[in-house]
């Protein structure tokens, strides 16, 4: 939900911000967009302590994949 909610909230940046090129665009998606990030938050925060174990895990377990493709892109 971390990277869910990470990646809404990296829509209402990036349009924002613009110079994409003309794509896909759907009608009202910052909303959808916002209310998604407000979603996702809603869900973090009405989870147990014993629930956030599992998303702690997942993140340490992927970490070391990103950190490599970090390395071998050059941008350490």
């Amino acid at each position: 939900m971390v990277y869910y909610g990470l990646t809404c909230a990296a829509l209402i940046v990036l349009r924002k911000k613009g110079g994409e090129p003309a794509g896909f665009r759907l009608r009202g998606g910052p909303v959808i967009a916002v209310l998604a990030v407000g979603f996702c938050g809603w869900l973090l925060a009405t989870r147990s302590f014993e629930q956030a174990w599992i998303l702690a895990a997942l993140i340490a377990a992927g970490l070391p994949f990103y950190l490599l493709g970090r390395r071998k892109s050059g941008r350490v």
